[in-house]
């Protein structure tokens, strides 16, 4: 798999720093012009509102006729649990 790797890392709940690094997350994935890897292996919890938005984020990429990836071994089972 060749592909942007893009960490989902820490803590995602609905405080204002929260939802400044799901836009940094957002701006990354629109100015990356390849297939995407989204990296959960860091991270403990993704609130409702994050896991939306990373969700519209992963439909915008197929769209733009991109591969997403994402892998469930190392992820969190809290977090997967809400995914």
């Amino acid at each position: 798999m060749k592909a942007t790797r893009v960490l989902v890392d820490g803590y995602f709940n609905d405080e204002r720093d929260d939802f400044d690094r799901l836009f940094d997350l957002a701006q990354t994935v629109r100015t990356t012009a390849g297939d995407l890897w989204f990296d959960f292996t860091g991270c403990q919890f993704l609130a409702q509102n994050a896991i939306a938005i990373i969700g519209a984020l992963w439909v915008m990429v197929q769209e733009k006729g991109k591969q997403v990836y994402y892998s469930f071994e190392n992820m969190n089972p809290r977090v997967r649990s809400h995914l």
